[in-house]
């Protein structure tokens, strides 16, 4: 496989405004860097569900997304690893991926025991708290991402079902490793 060049910078849809009155322009953004425990993606597919619309209305009570230094909302994001932290030891370049919806969450507490991340406390939520999948190479930590069962499908063929972080007993990424199949 050939090793693909990463630009220094994309196009991403980026959060103006935010609030009752806001609005998604496409910007150019600095492409990050993985951390040692991360991968970066390039996305094939994403979307953007209701907890999104909220996070960008401010209307929950949450703080801001800017609050976190976010500029671009999404969770629900599908594609190709194009760089590997240095940590990083079972994820590949070329392999398939998805974006769940938490970034990362505590582990410890009953919610996190008994399979409903999603509600922690100690939740961080990509596109809240972290760099959402509206920019089209977000960077993930690795035990936040699930990889594509179908290696061999074609790109576009693995993306993510519709489920938001604070509202759905379940993520994204691995309802689509569920869901989804190579001939869709």
């Amino acid at each position: 496989m050939a090793t693909e060049t990463i630009p220094k910078q994309c196009k991403a849809g980026v959060v103006v405004n935010e609030g009752p009155n806001f609005k998604i322009e496409v910007q150019l953004v600095d492409v990050p860097t993985p951390a040692p425990d991360e991968v970066l993606l390039r996305l094939n597919a994403t979307g953007l569900c209701m907890s999104d619309v909220h996070f960008m209305l401010g209307d929950w009570g949450l703080p801001p997304m800017s609050t976190f230094g976010v500029q671009c909302a999404g969770h629900e994001g599908a594609g190709v690893v194009v760089a590997v932290g240095d940590a990083v030891k079972d994820w590949k370049v070329g392999d398939r991926g998805g974006v769940k919806p938490l970034w990362d969450v505590c582990g410890n507490c009953e919610l996190c025991y008994t399979g409903r991340e999603n509600y922690c406390q100690k939740g961080v939520y990509t596109g809240l708290m972290k760099q959402g999948c509206v920019s089209p190479r977000p960077r993930r930590g690795v035990p936040m991402c699930t990889r594509s069962p179908w290696r061999d499908a074609p790109a576009n063929a693995w993306a993510p079902a519709p489920a938001a972080a604070p509202t759905a007993s379940t993520s994204s990424a691995p309802h689509a490793t569920r869901r989804a199949s190579p001939t869709a």
